[in-house]
C-alpha cells in the first residue's frame, strides 16, 4: 500500500508552486526470492518546485526532491527553463527546454553522512501539440559509484502526452501540471 498527497497553486498569472509527499510500502510487504523472505522498508518521498513565467517567453522551474528508505537517502535539486516558441496566445504549446540538477545523498549509514555529490543530471527536450520528448544524461561524478555502475553515467529518454483542457475556453489545464 502506498499513499501520496500533491498540492499545486497559481499565486499570480506568472508564479505557481507545487509540492508533494508520498509514502511507499506502508504495510511492509515481503519479497520472496529464492525462498528467502525480505521485508521492504517504508520509503518516504518529498518534492517541491516553483514555476516562474517571464512574460510568456521563458518558463523557469527550480525544483527539488528528497527520498529516504531505511538507511539510504537521496536528494536532487536544480532547475529547468523552457523557451516559448508558439507565441503569447498559446504559450508553451511549442517549446524547447533544458535543465540541470545535482544528485547527492548516501546509500548507507557510513555514506549518508557524506554530503558529496553523486551525479550531475542534464536534460533537453521539445514540446509540441501536447507531446513532450526529452533526453537526459546522469553524469556520475563520485568515483565509488562510477565503479559500481561500470560507467560514467546513464542516458534516459521520455515521451509525455498532456491532454487538452477540459474547458476549451481555458488556456491551461484546470490542474497545474508542472513541466519537467
Amino acid at each position: 500500500m502506498h499513499l501520496g498527497l500533491f498540492w499545486s497553486s497559481n499565486f499570480t498569472k506568472t508564479i505557481g508552486a507545487y509540492a508533494g509527499l508520498s509514502m511507499f510500502n506502508i504495510i511492509k510487504p515481503k519479497d520472496s526470492f529464492f525462498k528467502a523472505d525480505n521485508e521492504r522498508a517504508m520509503r518516504f518521498n518529498a518534492h517541491a518546485g516553483l514555476l516562474i513565467d517571464i512574460n510568456k517567453v521563458v518558463l523557469i522551474s527550480p525544483n527539488g526532491m528528497y527520498m529516504r528508505q531505511a538507511e539510504a537517502q537521496q536528494w536532487i535539486a536544480g532547475t529547468s527553463a523552457s523557451i516559448n516558441l508558439s507565441g503569447k496566445k498559446d504559450p508553451y504549446r511549442t517549446a524547447v527546454s533544458a535543465g540541470i540538477w545535482i544528485d547527492g545523498g548516501g546509500r548507507n549509514k557510513e555514506v549518508s553522512n557524506d554530503k558529496a555529490l553523486n551525479a550531475i543530471i542534464t536534460s533537453v527536450g521539445v514540446s509540441f501539440s501536447g507531446i513532450q520528448i526529452g533526453l537526459s544524461y546522469d553524469a556520475t561524478v563520485k568515483k565509488d559509484l562510477s565503479k559500481a555502475v561500470k560507467s560514467y553515467g546513464a542516458i534516459e529518454a521520455s515521451i509525455i502526452y498532456t491532454g487538452k483542457p477540459l474547458d476549451r475556453k481555458k488556456q491551461y489545464s484546470p490542474l497545474l501540471c508542472p513541466t519537467f
